[in-house]
């Protein structure tokens, strides 16, 4: 599976997806700045699912209508970026292609996936 990994995406998330044999491409290490729009492009040609913590994609996919191949938006607020990593792998793991094409907020221990979101 193919993962873009926006630039708030702490680097320990990246390396451990990296890892555990995700391919994973960094906006941050790639694309710094680029626009909300275009990163979602990009992971649209990609054929990547969109791991964020930008609550904006959430809009730009349901306000605006923007296609995306997948979307992993988490809320992780207070936690160390390598619990955070843990718990985004955990998810990646234990979904894997349920993930494509769907709308998933990962809060704490509590997932939620919407389909054809």
């Amino acid at each position: 599976m193919k993962i873009l990994a926006d630039e708030n995406v702490d680097f320990p998330v990246i390396y451990l997806l990296r890892d555990n044999g995700f391919e994973v491409l960094s906006i941050a290490e790639d694309d710094f700045g680029t626009i909300d729009e275009n990163v979602l492009a990009k992971a649209v040609r990609m054929n990547a699912v969109l791991l964020t913590a930008d609550k904006d994609f959430g809009e730009l996919r349901y306000k605006f209508g923007l296609p995306h191949r997948g979307v992993v938006f988490f809320r992780l607020e207070g936690l160390k970026p390598a619990e955070k990593a843990g718990l985004i792998l955990d998810l990646f793991n234990e979904q894997g292609e349920n993930l494509i094409d769907a709308f998933t907020v990962l809060s704490g221990h509590k997932t939620r996936i919407i389909r054809g979101g």
